[in-house]
């Protein structure tokens, strides 16, 4: 038994994603595979799959550049820069703390915090001159961080779910040499994933509530919190459609009250507009010496919108678990 490609319009990979991230021109993935095996792209222009070895490294987390030429894959104590060109690495950088997440500036530069549950370490590096400069920030998270880069490349927001029903957000003003902290606030109502919008005005957290911000108010800079009036709705992965602002998103692989396979669009205002369904697998059975095909649903792991050929990128795989270390890519006209 296995699953097949044909007669499916879907690129297939024998791996689970543990993180993603899109650029112009591709999809940039990471796996919980063997190590040397653990990187993997997506070509957007020809939309074939390719598997790179890069190094004997297990890695947390992907991030890439705001131009997308580069992509840092970074474990416990180490960040790696590679070259997108042709995915040669540039340079090494290690800590002895664990890195919690990192975020690219403009100009070569990245900002990475660290993982203490007592000390807290904001790190600037310099990709241009390898300069690492470290300061000690005041926040009080017990749990690991991700941070957002603003598009104005003013701020830096950081998430932390402490649990299911407390959130903490902190903000970080970079426009100057040290960096200072704005403010750090908790939130009764987070769930566990948040995702900022194109315009970094809105974050969408899980729990299908939302956080409304300008960030050019002084101290906290909160215009509206609330819910979606959707809270039946555990979202799993979201993008945003460039062209009309839409938001498109996958559900919770625990939620019960809808399917795996649904891709809902919304519009800004959180209305319902269409619902997708990502394309099933087939499993290829022989029985008695008789083949045939059987259905097998899908479960939509990760959306991204490709704001260069206008199409929405799904990553899923199948809901049988016997077959978790398959996935595919579905590319949608959308």
């Amino acid at each position: 038994i296995m699953i097949n490609n044909y007669p499916e319009d879907k690129h297939r990979f024998s791996f689970l994603v543990k993180d993603a991230v899109i650029g112009d021109d591709g999809i940039y993935m990471i796996s919980n595979g063997v190590y040397e095996d653990a990187f993997a792209y997506f070509d957007l222009n020809t939309n074939t799959f390719h598997q790179q070895k890069v190094m004997n490294q297990p890695f947390h987390q992907i991030s890439i550049s705001p131009d997308s030429e580069k992509i840092a894959l970074f474990g416990a104590y180490e960040i790696f820069i590679l070259n997108t060109s042709d995915f040669s690495l540039e340079s090494t950088y290690s800590f002895d703390d664990a890195i919690s997440s990192l975020v690219f500036s403009t100009d070569n530069k990245i900002y990475a915090l660290n993982a203490s549950n007592v000390e807290h370490y904001f790190h600037y590096i310099n990709l241009n001159t390898d300069e690492i400069v470290s300061h000690d920030i005041d926040i009080h998270v017990y749990s690991n961080m991700d941070l957002f880069m603003h598009p104005s490349f003013n701020y830096i927001y950081g998430m932390s779910s402490a649990s299911n029903w407390l959130l903490e957000i902190v903000k970080i003003d970079i426009r100057n040499d040290l960096p200072i902290l704005v403010y750090e606030s908790t939130l009764m109502e987070g769930g566990n994933k948040w995702w900022q919008t194109e315009d970094g005005n809105r974050f969408i957290f899980s729990n299908s509530y939302f956080y409304d911000i300008d960030p050019e108010l002084p101290y906290i800079d909160v215009l509206d919190y609330g819910s979606t009036e959707n809270l039946n709705l555990v979202i799993q992965s979201l993008c945003e459609q460039s062209v009309n602002k839409h938001y498109f998103f996958s559900l919770d692989h625990g939620s019960y009250t809808y399917n795996y396979d649904y891709i809902i669009e919304w519009d800004q205002d959180f209305n319902r507009i269409d619902t997708l369904h990502a394309e099933k697998y087939l499993k290829y059975v022989i029985n008695n010496s008789i083949s045939s095909y059987e259905t097998v649903g899908a479960k939509v792991d990760m959306l991204f919108y490709d704001k260069k050929r206008e199409n929405l990128i799904a990553i899923t795989r199948p809901t049988e678990y016997s077959y978790f270390n398959l996935g595919a890519i579905e590319v949608i006209e959308k």
